[in-house]
């Protein structure tokens, strides 16, 4: 990894899993590639912390799938064998939220309405990403991407 003076980060090397942010999967880069800042995540001003950092596809933040939801008041329930996930949200005096998520078929309903995202859900090295601001506004979030200090900030409303 080598940071320029502009500030940007270039990697190069294996790259079998991803590791090197650059947005693809080629086992090896044998020139440097640009690769992606980290991006914090903070909810209600607080940071999240977590295992796996956050990927950005084709624009598009997505977080481990336990990283921040059940922090939200979700209830995700994971099926290892079909692949899915179940993400639910009961509180008083608000309708419920169900979204259902199949990582095979990258078919997602929320409430069980089928739902086009731009970019499907995946998995990286048993890591299940899920899009962070449709999960956080479906969950009832406010989703502020401060793109140029590489922060997402989510405030439950």
């Amino acid at each position: 990894m080598m940071k320029k003076n502009d500030g940007s980060l270039w990697g190069w090397g294996v790259n079998k899993n991803g590791q090197l942010g650059s947005g693809d999967f080629e086992f090896i880069h044998l020139t440097p590639q640009r690769v992606q800042r980290p991006v914090a995540v903070y909810l209600n001003d607080e940071p999240v912390v977590m295992n796996s950092g956050v990927i950005i596809r084709n624009g598009q933040a997505f977080i481990p799938l336990r990283s921040v939801f059940e922090k939200m008041g979700a209830v995700l329930n994971w099926d290892a064998a079909n692949k899915t996930v179940t993400i639910s949200q009961k509180e008083p005096e608000k309708e419920p939220v169900i979204i259902n998520i199949n990582y095979s078929s990258g078919k997602v309903d929320l409430n069980n309405k089928p739902v086009s995202l731009s970019n499907q859900p995946f998995i990286l090295v048993s890591t299940a990403y899920l899009p962070l601001r449709f999960i956080s506004e479906s969950l009832g979030g406010k989703v502020d991407w401060i793109q140029d200090e590489g922060e997402i900030l989510i405030k439950m409303q």
